[in-house]
């Protein structure tokens, strides 16, 4: 479960490339990318999201920064980013610290 006070990372066991402007995650099997398995792109939020995850910084404060820097509604950008955090818990792309 997704909570905005926690900090969360980027989980080691995933690369991520940048391909014309989509950020592309591969997950990885004893180190090497398995590209047998399910690859994702995000998209401009996704990645916004994705890049502000440090393992420092909690949920709240990075909504509240995206928040600013797309001069979005708070609630809209929590709904958005508790919505995508979800999806990345669900495929293991995430440690919460």
């Amino acid at each position: 479960m997704i909570n905005s006070q926690s900090c969360y990372d980027i989980s080691k066991d995933v690369i991520t490339r940048k391909i014309e402007g989509e950020l592309v995650i591969v997950p990885m099997v004893e180190g090497i990318g398995d590209l047998d398995s399910q690859m994702f792109s995000l998209n401009e939020t996704g990645t916004a999201v994705w890049e502000k995850l440090d393992g420092k910084t909690n949920l709240e404060n990075i909504i509240r920064e995206l928040a600013d820097e797309y001069n979005t509604p708070y609630d809209q950008i929590k709904t958005d980013v508790l919505d995508i955090m979800q999806m990345f818990e669900k495929m293991g792309l995430l440690i919460e610290k």
